[in-house]
């Protein structure tokens, strides 16, 4: 009995022994699965810096953005708009654009060092579209007063458009990076007046342009409505003057009426050699 007793004591303390020599596995990883719609580099990098996610063109964003609930466009932050006018971020891009989409009277009041005033689809096609500089890396820069209306409208149709443009050669784009001022130049003034020129603000509804107001806000709701900007989908063609689509029961009538003529004359002929 004692020396089973003394077996079993020797053998617990090798088992111990090696259980403790032996490493740890490491704790399993949790791997998300990769959907075919996208890229191995969007891929590694949706989850890591909003900077590193790669654009159309496979290249990195030059600035630093974050989304919105209200439309698929990025949105920068007055800060980040400030470092770009300073040149923090000049070597990521060869141009930029910076679009001021208010209305004329709100522009000449204030507006940000550098920006083009641009609130009609001519003026904006003219300046985009004609001799379109394909090798440039150009950064855009929408926003009005509030960038809730007339800018992201404005950005939406120039991406619209650069898509149109590039229907052969999915999904590269002329203009892959568009961005809009969160809280427009209202919030930019705010907070950088510096960087304004004059160092004023000129609200869109300001008693001293109400008329001008209400023409420009007509004008640039026809142009850039939602409705007139959505693509026509394909469908069955309308009935008009030159065409008509033919029915199944015009169809047979028209059938029928050359096999009864030809029944008649061949009754006829056949009654003709008869009589004869």
């Amino acid at each position: 009995m004692p020396a089973q007793t003394r077996r079993s004591s020797i053998d617990l303390s090798v088992s111990v022994h090696y259980s403790t020599d032996m490493p740890t596995p490491p704790p399993p990883k949790l791997r998300k699965t990769q959907s075919l719609c996208l890229s191995n580099q969007e891929f590694l990098f949706k989850d890591t810096c909003k900077r590193t996610v790669l654009d159309t063109r496979g290249q990195l964003n030059s600035l630093p953005y974050f989304d919105s609930k209200e439309d698929t466009l990025k949105r920068i932050s007055p800060q980040t708009l400030s470092e770009v006018l300073s040149g923090k971020f000049r070597d990521n891009y060869d141009k930029l654009v910076v679009v001021d989409c208010r209305f004329p009277y709100e522009y000449e009041g204030g507006h940000i060092e550098g920006a083009l005033n641009l609130n009609t689809k001519e003026e904006l096609e003219k300046h985009f579209f004609v001799n379109i500089p394909t090798s440039l890396r150009t950064i855009v820069i929408f926003h009005c007063e509030y960038s809730a209306q007339r800018g992201p409208r404005m950005a939406l149709y120039l991406r619209n458009k650069d898509r149109e443009l590039n229907v052969d050669n999915y999904p590269n784009l002329y203009f892959p990076e568009l961005y809009i001022v969160d809280g427009g130049y209202r919030k930019f003034y705010e907070k950088h007046r510096e960087l304004c020129t004059p160092q004023n603000y000129i609200e869109m509804n300001d008693n001293e342009y109400l008329e001008e107001c209400k023409i420009l806000m007509s004008r640039f709701c026809t142009n850039f409505s939602p409705r007139r900007n959505k693509p026509k989908a394909a469908g069955w063609p309308r009935v008009t003057d030159t065409y008509r689509p033919m029915s199944l029961l015009t169809a047979r009538k028209i059938h029928a009426i050359p096999a009864r003529r030809t029944e008649l004359h061949r009754g006829s002929l056949l009654n003709r050699l008869r009589s004869n």
